[in-house]
Parts: C-alpha cells; structure tokens; sequence
C-alpha cells in the first residue's frame, strides 16, 4: 500500500468528510512539490502571481527541527495549537516531543497544501492520534468550533499557541483571521470560565426549579408548522430602538413580534404586544426586567435555567432545549421533545433561532445595535434595566470606561470602531464584536432572508439592510392571525413525566458518588506502587463522567470549580513525587464535586 492510500484510509476513519474533499476535485490553491538536497521534498504555493515556499529548500526537515527547538515548554505541554501544518514536518516532530499531550490542534489554510501532504509524506500517526485534531480550511468558524470543542481542557492545562513562518507569511490574511478568531475564542472561554465560577450553581439551581414549567408546558415543537412563512421581528433593546419603536404597534395580526426580556417593559409602555418573549440569562440581575407581579398576554419562551421566578409571573408559557450540552438532548427526550435550539450568546439570538426554528420568513431584526451609541455611550435604550453609558475618553479612541450591569465597577477596555449599518464608524465593545461575529454565523446557517431594520448600530453581514417603515409596507401583505396560531398552545397536550426526570438525576448522581469514592480508595493505593496505573484509572473516571450527560452536566455546574481542579493534570514528564501530588489534588477535587452536585440536587428535592 503506497503512502497517499494509507494515510487516505487513517483520515476516513477519524475524519470521514475531509477525506472526501480530498478525494474530490476542489483546489483552493496552485502547489508543486520539490525535490531537495535529502530525501524529503519540499512545497511551494503560487501566490500574488509569485511561487513561495511552505519548507526550506534544501533541508525541510531540519528546518522543522529548528522551529520546534524554538518552542518554550514543549516537552511539559499539555496542549498545543499550531498555526501552519504543510507537509506535516513540524506536526510529527511536534508529537514526538510532547511527552504527555492532552490536546495537538492542527489548523491548514489549504485543501490543496494538505492534498500534497497526504500523497507525500506518511501521516498516519497524526491522523490516527486521539490528541491530534486536523482543521483544514480558511472558515474563522471551524477554528472557533474546534477551540470550543476542547475549551475546558485548554482552560485547564493552558495551550501552547505557535505560528509555522512559511505557511503563515504565504497565508498572511488566513493566519491573522485564524489567530484572530483563535484569541477571541480563547477570551471569549475565559469569561465563560468566570460567569461560570460565578453562576454554575446558580444556574443548575435554576434548572432544578424549572423541572415542572418545563415538563407540564408545551414546547416549541407544539407550533409546528403553523408559522412557516410568517414574518417575524425579534425586537431586541439597543440604542436605535428609540427610532422606530412606535412604528411596532398595530403590527400584532401580520408579523409573529418575538421581544427580548430586556426591551419587553419598555414595549408594553409604548403599546406594543409582543406575541413571545424571550428569557435566557439565570441571574437575578435578570428579574430587573419585569416589575409586574403577572403577565398574561405574551407567551414566555423560556431557556430551562433561566430564573424560576419570571417563569412564576407568566401565565402563558413555552420552552425549548437548547445545544449547549448533550445533558438537554436527554432532557427532551424525557419530556415528550420540547424541540431544541441553538444556545448562542444573547437573548436575541434565542429569538432569532426560535423563529427560524418556525420556519418564519422573513426574519426582521430590530434594535439589534450592537455598537454604543455616538453621543452618550449608551450600551442600550433608556429605561430599559441593563442600560449603561460607556465613558468615551478624550484623546483615546481605542479605549473606554466601560461599568458593570449593576453599576459598582468601572473598568478600562478596549474600544472597537466598526462599519455602521448607515455607512459611518460606529464604536462597540469586546462582547458586541463577539456578539456580532456570532450573530453573522447565525445568519450565514438559517435558511430564511434576515433583514436588518435596526437603523443604528453595527452593520451586520449576510443582511440586508432597510428602514423598519420600508419592512412594513413590503411584508404587511395579509392579516396573518397570529393571535389565533398561538391561541392553539393552550390546548396542547403535555407529557407530565417530572417525578422520573428527578428521580433518574437523583439516582445517577448518587451512583456517581460511590464511584468517585470506590476509585479514589483504589487509587490511592495505587500511588505508591504504580503511579502509572493510578492516572489510568483518573483517567478513566474522567472519560465516564463527560460521556455520562446527566453527571456531567449536573457536577459541572453545580461544581465548576472544583471540577476545574479535577481537569488539571499538572505538566508532562513530572517526577513520581509531582505526580503523586497531583493525583491526591485531583483525587480531592473530584469527590468534592459530586458531593456538591448531590448537595444542590437534595436541597432542590425538598
């Protein structure tokens, strides 16, 4: 078997969709091997009309043993992150000197470049290894997806980020995207990580409160079809909502109206009904955004760990799963199937998927600024709860004062300058770029047209930009009885299944517990005679708790630092007596958060 058919055959099993790009006739770039002075050739690239070289001409291989020489700490690494792969040179020597990897993420701008590797050079144990993961492909959101994929452990253990010279410089627009992207991510994860910190037991508490609105309320899934086609607004609360906000009212017979908690009040104020709001966020900053003691005109579209508090004020109410762990597809299916929706970032992504999960279109987004306003720095529109003013600073154009939701802290952060949907510059904030690079995505994957009638704020892409007014008179064709569509939730039938769901969650957290307790007496035993054997068996424990959706799920929330602590390995090639360290912490670390994950789950059974 030649060398390009047995990596072929590596790559089908791990990576089954990019080995059938390979097999296909795309090219994304002109590429030509070349004979060196050794045994091994070297790869040039056409680009700008020029030919420029991905190895060194002569000694490709020794110039891959330079560049991996030069990176500090790769021996001890846990995880590393690489920019460039072509022939794969550096990417094997790479695996041969990390000596105890959790993680070897790959990342190739070209199809064509990796084509060349796989005919030429033997792979196959990069394609094969467990710790190696391969992205090919110049998309920033298969980088964003594969740093995701793998966030906590690079949380955890740290990762090593490193740039291949001649792939990088031949692909200068790709690399500063993918490291772009790459960092946003990674920043993105670290203030994940602290809300998280912050709000994990908070959020699992939620969730535990709203077992029962969640199983004795209809889902998503109950309207099927009934919207397709429909028109909808998801009206979200940024600055420009001032505009154009009283053009929403008298709209209720002929766009399905989806508002974001935050602007909900404000609307009622002005005399507009939306048909669905949306809840996510579980903090109790949260319930700032309904002062009412009940609601019975709009539908809550809850997120199962909002607060249990605003689900209590709605008469009238409707959930949805949602992608952000396996734990929720298990929970859909135990609840008669809700339907199940992105998670995304913000409220007003959660309306946009609940609509395009519909089938409504068009979709029209409304005070989805995402930028501050010019004058004031106002980060939403007045009187709404989380409206604050960001400080602009004089003669600094990249930076702000930017205060907390609740006012108490004042920090100095980047200021971002953007396109504006009017033409003109417009500054935003680290999470609005964020957000907008999200909502982008979202665009690019629904099926249905989504028209930005904003009139303020950032331009986002993949929309089409018009006056709320122009919205109107072109999709206000018929009275679409929206009113009446919803009406028929209420006599949707409802799977009562709350008494399994928590006695399944119960059952399986206590089983865990006595795992946890049966492994640590055995490793423990295992340190001083075989320390090798000791954190395969960590290991092990570790592989049954995340494949284990209900656990995993339940000890990472309930437990989120103490499951951080599990995650550490410490370095690779430590001494026994590190190593016995470390497995004792983790050891710990582990028992501790099951026991708090029982804790907050017997508390909730009260």
């Amino acid at each position: 078997m030649d060398i390009q058919q047995a990596n072929l055959n590596a790559l089908q099993q791990r990576y089954p969709q990019l080995a059938a790009r390979i097999q296909s006739a795309e090219q994304d770039a002109e590429v030509a091997l070349r004979n060196t002075d050794t045994a091994y050739p070297t790869l040039v690239v056409q680009k700008h009309g020029q030919w420029a070289a991905l190895h060194h001409p002569q000694d490709p291989v020794m110039h891959a043993q330079q560049f991996v020489q030069s990176i500090d700490g790769l021996e001890s690494a846990r995880n590393l992150m690489m920019f460039g792969f072509g022939l794969g040179y550096a990417a094997l020597l790479v695996q041969q000197v990390m000596k105890e990897p959790q993680r070897i993420l790959l990342l190739e701008p070209s199809l064509s470049v990796f084509r060349a590797a796989l005919q030429t050079i033997d792979l196959s144990s990069l394609l094969v290894d467990p710790c190696v993961e391969i992205v090919i492909g110049g998309q920033p959101c298969a980088i964003r997806q594969a740093v995701l994929n793998h966030l906590m452990d690079f949380m955890a253990n740290s990762v090593i980020a490193v740039e291949f010279p001649p792939v990088v410089g031949a692909f200068a627009e790709w690399a500063e995207a993918a490291k772009q992207e790459a960092q946003d991510t990674l920043r993105f994860g670290q203030s994940g990580l602290v809300t998280k910190f912050k709000d994990g037991p908070l959020t699992l508490r939620n969730l535990l409160g709203n077992l029962d609105a969640i199983t004795t309320t209809p889902g998503l899934s109950a309207l099927g079809e009934s919207f397709k086609n429909v028109p909808a607004i998801i009206i979200a609360a940024g600055p420009s909502l001032a505009k154009n906000i009283d053009q929403l009212r008298g709209l209720e017979q002929h766009f399905l109206l989806i508002a974001v908690d935050t602007a909900y009040e404000l609307l009622l104020k002005h005399g507009v009904k939306p048909h669905i709001v949306v809840t996510v966020d579980p903090t109790e900053l949260n319930l700032r955004h309904f002062k009412q003691e009940r609601y019975d005109d709009a539908w809550l579209l809850f997120d199962p760990e909002a607060r249990p508090e605003i689900v209590a004020k709605f008469s009238k109410r409707l959930t949805a799963m949602t992608d952000k762990h396996d734990f929720f597809q298990w929970l859909d299916q135990q609840t008669g199937g809700k339907g199940v929706i992105r998670k995304g970032g913000m409220v007003s992504q959660a309306g946009l998927y609940a609509a395009s999960y519909l089938g409504c279109s068009p979709i029209v987004l409304v005070g989805q600024d995402l930028a501050l306003e010019r004058n004031d720095g106002a980060t939403h529109i007045a009187e709404t709860a989380n409206c604050r003013n960001v400080g602009f600073i004089e003669g600094e154009k990249d930076k702000a004062d930017v205060p907390n939701l609740d006012g108490s802290q004042v920090s100095r952060e980047p200021l971002f300058w953007v396109d504006g949907v009017d033409g003109q510059p417009v500054p935003t904030v680290q999470s609005f770029l964020i957000y907008i690079r999200m909502l982008e995505e979202d665009i690019r994957r629904i099926p249905a047209p989504v028209i930005d009638a904003t009139e303020g704020g950032a331009k986002i892409s993949g929309t089409k930009i018009q006056t709320l007014a122009k919205v109107i008179e072109q999709e206000r064709k018929s009275e679409m009885n929206v009113p009446h569509k919803l009406a028929a939730l209420g006599s949707a039938p409802v799977q009562k299944i709350k008494h399994d769901v928590r006695r399944e969650i119960r059952d399986r957290l206590q089983q865990r517990l006595q795992s946890a307790k049966q492994i640590a007496q055995e490793v423990k035993q295992q340190t001083e005679s075989d320390i090798t054997r000791a954190e395969e068996q960590l290991e092990n424990a570790r592989q049954r708790l995340i494949t284990d959706v209900v656990d995993d799920y339940m000890i990472e929330y309930a437990a989120p630092k103490a499951l951080f602590e599990f995650l550490k390995l410490g370095p690779g090639g430590a001494s026994d007596e590190v190593r016995r360290e470390h497995i004792q912490r983790r050891l710990q670390a582990l028992i501790t958060a099951v026991e708090e994950a029982n804790a907050i789950l017997h508390e909730s059974l009260k």
